[in-house]
């Protein structure tokens, strides 16, 4: 996190970053991915609008094959996502998370329902 916001100051959002690598090591295919990100939210009563942005970047290289020509093969791609939603309180201990995301061009929505204690 980067800012989170007081109850003074529940208008101006909570801000947070994050960045993480991932690396697969197979005996058969290497991969390696990395991913940056920003979030904002409003930590408001009863509805707390999000949103969020992200890039990733993956690389994949055959390592052994069966096929002739593949091993030593490699392919690289990278996109972004974006992501708007809100978390609805409903009553007390319960949470309804809804978004529009678009991952890699490629547009989706979730809905999930939680419980908190």
């Amino acid at each position: 996190g980067i800012y989170k916001s007081s109850l003074l100051t529940k208008f101006v959002p909570n801000i947070g970053v994050s960045a993480f690598y991932d690396k697969v090591d197979h005996s058969s295919f290497k991969a390696d991915h990395t991913a940056l990100n920003a979030s904002a939210g409003w930590a408001l009563p009863i509805i707390a609008p999000f949103l969020g942005v992200g890039y990733d970047n993956t690389k994949v290289e055959v390592k052994a094959a069966t096929t002739a020509g593949v091993t030593g093969l490699s392919a690289q791609a990278n996109g972004t996502r974006l992501t708007v939603g809100a978390d609805l309180t409903p009553f007390p201990f319960a949470r309804v998370r809804a978004a529009y995301m678009v991952f890699h061009g490629i547009p989706g929505g979730m809905i999930s329902f939680g419980v908190a204690f």
